[in-house]
């Protein structure tokens, strides 16, 4: 998880962590509302990714995040052989990190899916 106080800090630790990484393209999650428009939180998040390209001489792109947060919390419901129970709640980050990997798994599918030039 990378903590940062604005999209410039959040960018720039971003940038570095794919450079030191030898990363050649970021992928960022894009909040579209489940109607597929974009929201406040889309509208920041094209922010990062601006601040992000001026930084990172790789490739920036976006990829739809809708319902990975959901995904993510029934993930780990499966694997801890758990009910949904009334009042129990998923530590965030958690759920972050899990909703992360799914959103980087379609991406990777998408690219595996289009044929080859």
């Amino acid at each position: 998880m990378i903590e940062a106080r604005t999209p410039v800090e959040a960018a720039r630790r971003v940038a570095r962590l794919a450079v030191e990484r030898e990363a050649e393209t970021v992928v960022v999650g894009m909040p579209l509302m489940l109607s597929g428009e974009r929201g406040e939180q889309a509208e920041l998040t094209e922010r990062f990714v601006e601040h992000l390209k001026a930084l990172f001489q790789g490739e920036v792109l976006t990829w739809d995040e809708r319902l990975t947060s959901a995904q993510g919390e029934r993930a780990i419901r499966e694997m801890e052989g758990e009910r949904r129970g009334p009042g129990r709640k998923r530590e965030k980050g958690r759920v972050d990190e899990v909703a992360a990997t799914l959103l980087l798994q379609s991406y990777l599918d998408s690219r595996r899916a289009r044929p080859l030039p």
